[in-house]
């Protein structure tokens, strides 16, 4: 079984053979985001000159 911190490299490796062809140029990133009471970790699907989409992956 894979612990949480290898969970999200494998996702963050793989995560754009899945995207349709006119994303995959884009940058993505795994963040960490402050919320209420806790921290939540998404992957940013970042373009030319802004994010277009956060995907929480906790």
């Amino acid at each position: 079984m894979m612990n949480y911190e290898i969970f999200k490299e494998v996702v963050n490796d793989s995560f754009k053979d899945y995207l349709p062809e006119q994303y995959k140029d884009m940058e993505l990133r795994v963040c960490s985001v402050n919320k209420v009471n806790r921290m939540m970790d998404g992957i940013n699907l970042i373009g030319e000159s802004e994010v277009k989409c956060n995907f929480r992956l906790d």
